[in-house]
């Protein structure tokens, strides 16, 4: 629902630290919500999980960094 023309209620609505005027007023009728969907929850770890799951990332990357190493041309 659009409300541009209850100047009592944009008054109401505005923001007193802003200085834009208000011209419209949006209502949204809201069927329903869930703040818990699941297709919005991280998978989460324990940290003896996550720290398998990091173990090989890691010596993978002091692998590459020593490559990297034994490639500059400072060394």
């Amino acid at each position: 629902q659009v409300i541009d023309n209850d100047p009592q209620l944009l008054n109401q609505l505005a923001d007193p630290n802003y200085q834009a005027e208000l011209g419209r007023v949006l209502i949204i009728k809201v069927e329903g919500f869930d703040w818990n969907c699941p297709q919005h929850i991280p998978i989460r770890y324990s940290e003896e999980e996550f720290a398998q799951i990091k173990a090989p990332l890691e010596a993978r990357i002091q692998e590459l960094e020593k490559q990297l190493a034994q490639l500059s041309p400072s060394n």
